[in-house]
């Protein structure tokens, strides 16, 4: 199992004194002192146990530390990343199994003369449903696809999938229990189960709601290192004139309307060039 910890690390900034950073580790039962409790009695995801796991002086090998003695944070998300760019794929089949059983009720269940299906209000669920389900696909596609041209930075878009699948998926699921009905109601349709088991992929992971911020501060991090640039340039302006000049200069042109509008054909597909330039005048 992979465990981390925090270990003392000497500090470059204070010679001869330390501080505590995390560090991973590979820990084996074999080891001696690890102890496990009983399984959790779960809302869902009871395939799968949890248990608390106890460490009793365990003795761990130097080879098995992972990443380097205090680098435990940069492994943890690492871990991360990969288990949450694999949620968008894992979402996406579950809304299109939750889809099509709700598809299937619609087109057989009549009531007030008619198939349900043929109701505009179904309709409207069912199209809702279909395009979460395509949106979560679409972006799982893209992120593996970045991922396999060799693309090391794709936390942001890991993130950002992990938070729109989970939440997508629970409103599928919820609207197609609606569209049942009272039988969506009953286990022997299968979607109660479906919705126990997707309410956890809302807080594993990172929570949503932590990730909605990691999102928002990764955003708004250049912004911040540049204004703390400028910052420091008006402390001295005179060994910083030109960078002051500059940025006043690029401000003055945005505000009389005379800049340049982003590019951004050069990040899709020819055929798309067009609609990439309206995007880029929003």
């Amino acid at each position: 199992m992979t465990v981390f910890a925090q270990t003392p690390v000497d500090d470059p900034k204070n010679p001869g004194r330390t501080v505590d950073k995390v560090t991973a580790f590979i820990v084996e039962r074999s080891f001696g002192g690890v102890t496990s409790g009983p399984p959790e009695k779960k809302m869902g995801i009871k395939a799968s146990n949890t248990a608390e796991v106890y460490y009793d002086n365990v003795k761990i090998p130097i080879e098995n530390v992972l990443g380097g003695v205090g680098n435990g944070f940069k492994v943890a998300m690492n871990i991360l990343n990969n288990g949450r760019f694999g949620m968008a794929a894992g979402m996406s089949g579950t809304m299109r199994s939750c889809l099509q059983k709700a598809v299937e009720f619609a087109t057989t269940r009549t009531q007030f003369g008619a198939k349900i299906d043929t109701f505009q209000g179904i309709q409207e669920k069912l199209a809702r449903m279909a395009t979460l389900q395509y949106v979560t696909e679409s972006m799982a596609y893209m992120i593996s696809g970045n991922m396999d041209s060799g693309s090391k930075h794709y936390h942001l878009e890991a993130a950002i999938s992990k938070v729109f699948g989970s939440e997508a998926a629970w409103y599928v699921c919820d609207e197609a229990i609606q569209i049942m009905g009272g039988m969506g109601f009953m286990k022997e349709t299968g979607l109660e189960r479906v919705l126990r088991d997707l309410r956890i992929f809302r807080i594993f992971e990172g929570t949503n709601d932590i990730l909605r911020l990691f999102v928002a501060l990764t955003g708004i991090q250049y912004a911040g290192a540049h204004l703390k640039e400028l910052q420091s340039a008006f402390k001295n302006p005179t060994a910083n004139l030109g960078l002051i000049l500059e940025e006043a200069s690029k401000r003055v042109v945005r505000k009389v309307g005379l800049s340049t509008l982003p590019s951004m054909s050069h990040l899709v597909h020819r055929d798309l060039a067009s609609s990439a330039n309206d995007v880029a005048k929003v």
